[in-house]
Order: structure tokens, then sequence, then C-alpha cells
């Protein structure tokens, strides 16, 4: 596991949290050239990191990090975190999204989480009243999601790529991917990623938005 954050500090007392609890710290860094060197140099399977580098942007970062070992999982730990950042980190492939002050307890499950496959967006941002309008938006499209479609959202939020979901619904891998193009569509989003984000952020896989009166059809 490679850690990297800007404040010092807080970077030892995470490697020495992590390390007390059974994990390999193999790298601990301040900057964002030496995280992406210790990552390139050290290969880890995980890599937890702040989103802020004075020698860089998330976007410089996760470039890097993907280019120097792509086999590494990586969880962005941050004091914020706005739909700008968190579409960017996923849009680069960052799997975790987590808040600093949520303790250490929420980050080991992310990073089990993570390490299982799925991608975690740790959802406790203090509400605003932009984001209850998003949250109202977002719950009113998946209304017009089919069953079906709905049972794909859930099954891509818990990690499932188009072979596993197909086994799971016993269907085809062009019918999931009809029915995941369908989904992405409804829900005004542009990928994968950005439909996972969407459904943690705003709980839509936890209740049951789909209505059988807004359906065209439930295969």
């Amino acid at each position: 596991m490679a850690l990297g954050d800007a404040e010092l500090i807080f970077l030892e007392t995470l490697a020495n949290s992590l390390t007390n609890v059974g994990h390999n710290v193999v790298a601990t860094c301040s900057s964002r050239a030496a995280l992406v060197a210790a990552v390139r140099r050290e290969t880890p399977s995980v890599c937890i990191t702040d989103s802020h580098f004075g020698d860089g942007d998330i976007d410089d970062l996760l470039e890097g990090l993907g280019l120097a070992w792509p086999g590494c999982k990586l969880i962005i730990l941050t004091t914020g975190g706005g739909p700008d950042l968190l579409r960017a980190a996923l849009d680069r492939g960052a799997l975790g999204f987590v808040q600093k002050s949520r303790g250490l307890a929420v980050l080991l499950d992310v990073v089990r989480r993570v390490g299982l496959g799925e991608i975690v967006i740790e959802a406790s941002f203090a509400p605003t009243k932009r984001r209850t309008s998003e949250s109202m938006q977002a719950h009113r499209l998946a209304r017009y999601l089919t069953q079906r479609e709905h049972e794909c959202l859930s099954l891509l939020a818990a990690g499932m790529d188009t072979s596993a979901m197909a086994g799971h619904l016993g269907v085809s891998r062009t019918t999931i991917r009809s029915h995941v193009q369908s989904l992405l569509c409804k829900l005004g989003v542009h990928s994968r990623l950005e439909a996972v984000a969407v459904a943690t952020r705003y709980g839509l896989t936890d209740s049951a938005p789909w209505d059988p009166r807004y359906s065209s059809n439930a295969s």
C-alpha cells in the first residue's frame, strides 16, 4: 500500500494506523511526483492519496499514477469533494472516494470493498440546497428505468462487469449492454462509472425508484 498526502503529520499518523491493523505500507509521499515514482517502483495493490498536491492537480495525479502502475487500485482521501472532483476522480479510474473526517474504520471498510472490486463513494458530505435539488432530479430520472434496468444499475454499483451481470441475470452480454446503454441515457450520464457515482451518491440502489407506470417494457 502506498500513501500520499501533503500534510506530513497526517501522513505519518495514517501510515502508523494502517500498519497497526496489519496493512503493509511500502511508501509515504508528500508530493505528486514522489508518489508517482513510489507507485512505479513498489507496484502496490492499493494507493490512498489526497487529491491536492502543490505540484499537480487531480488530473495530473491520477494520470501519473495510472501510467506508473495500472494495476494499482486508487482511493481518494480528501477534505472536500464537490461533483467536479468526484467526476474527475472516477473518470481517471479511482475506485474509492472518502472524506478524511470519517475516520479509520470507514477508510478500512472502503479499502476492503475496493479490494473486492467495488467502486465506493463514501457519501458523508454535508447536504446543501443544490445537492437536495440534484437528488430529487436523480430520483425523478430513475423512475423511468425499467425493472431490469434498475437491476443492472444495482449490479453495476456492486462492481459487476458485463459477463458477471449476464450470468447473474441469465441473459446474454448483448442484452446487458442494451440495458446499460438505456439506463445511461435515462439518467443523463455518459459512462458506467458516472452511473455508479450517481446511484451511490443519491441512494438509487437503496430504494426502489422503479415504477411500472413509467416503464415501456420490463425485460
